[in-house]
């Protein structure tokens, strides 16, 4: 059996073990014609979005691939690493890197209008994890063929961890009514390895604090090395965005063209560092990010030539202060009173 067949086995086979699953122990109550239709409406859009993933893959994916292999392209490559060492890296990689995309995701706008199609679904279910706008896949899969060519681990361990992912995914989505107990379990002796899929359903609620935590799909890593992993003790019913809660949203037109028609909805417009409503705020305490430490430096440049009680430099520091929040001000004041 190859990889991609296994790849389609865990997809179709899954879903269909969730689906039963969701039967034997329903987690919402809910009509069979709307059960179907929700999940019709997810599986069509799974098929525009499997059409764009096969053109990329046939056009763009297997060429670039073959062309990397020939050259002998990738420093693992180069450095002859052991065939052990380069599929673990390139599992590794591949899962960090989606992290990265998904919380870039929630922090771009024109990712966040693209996302924002996954995260409007009302009821999560195992549709649910089909339910992706195509063009969201476009940089996703740019990002994954950059990194198999510059590292040039091994294409099946990236493969192999997206099918992992795939598994995952399904349980994370599943209408599934999850007891106390099993809850407890699984927060105690998977998520510190594995995403349990309790912590995935505070992702998708419409909580601020809590849709921007648990980005990880399959490692917890990267959530709890970077702040962002918010263990959970109950099971959340709350899903969606308000903002698309209109039926029209629901649609298979209206998910299509969600990034085009939302963008000048207010509760889905973004600030460069945060969200007004739509996009969510950071749910651990303020520290100084890379990023804030290379604003602050601008602003200690830009405002050295005046003296540090000018207004120029308190009109920075309000500037920073809106767009980074209260930290960068802080550090700013610190600044200005050594200065002084």
């Amino acid at each position: 059996m190859t990889i991609e067949m296994f790849g389609w086995i865990a997809l179709f086979g899954g879903l269909l073990l969730t689906l039963i699953a969701e039967t034997l122990w329903p987690r919402y109550e809910w009509s069979k014609v709307a059960r179907a239709r929700h999940f019709l409406g997810n599986l069509l859009l799974w098929v525009a979005v499997a059409v764009v993933l096969s053109l990329l893959a046939q056009y763009v994916l297997s060429p670039m691939l073959g062309v990397a292999t020939a050259l002998n392209l990738g420093l693992l490559r180069t450095l002859n690493a052991p065939l052990w060492l380069a599929a673990t890296l390139g599992f590794l990689l591949a899962d960090f890197s989606d992290y990265v995309f998904h919380r870039a995701s929630h922090r771009f706008r024109t990712l966040w209008l693209l996302h924002a199609v996954h995260h409007s679904d009302p009821r999560l279910d195992a549709s649910t994890s089909l339910r992706q706008h195509p063009f969201s896949y476009v940089p996703a899969l740019v990002i994954r063929l950059m990194l198999i060519i510059a590292l040039g681990a091994p294409a099946w361990s990236l493969i192999l961890r997206d099918v992992l992912a795939v598994i995952n995914s399904h349980l994370h989505h599943a209408a599934i009514a999850w007891s106390p107990r099993m809850i407890a379990w699984t927060e105690r002796y998977v998520s510190w390895l594995i995403v349990p899929p309790t912590a995935h359903w505070l992702h998708h609620d419409p909580r601020e604090a809590l849709t921007n935590s648990n980005y990880g799909q399959l490692l917890s890593c990267w959530d709890r090395m970077f702040g962002t992993y918010v263990a959970s003790t109950t099971a959340t019913g709350e899903s969606g965005l308000s903002a698309l809660s209109d039926p029209r949203w629901q649609t298979l037109r209206g998910l299509l063209l969600t990034p085009w028609w939302a963008r000048r909805l207010p509760k889905l417009s973004f600030l460069l560092s945060g969200a007004r409503s739509g996009l969510m705020r950071p749910n651990v305490p303020w520290r100084l990010t890379s990023n804030h430490a290379i604003r602050l430096l601008i602003c200690m440049i830009r405002t050295a030539h005046h003296r540090p009680d000018s207004r120029v430099f308190e009109a920075h520091c309000i500037r920073l202060a809106l767009e980074h929040g209260e930290g960068v001000r802080m550090h700013v004041t610190q600044h200005r009173q050594v200065a002084l």
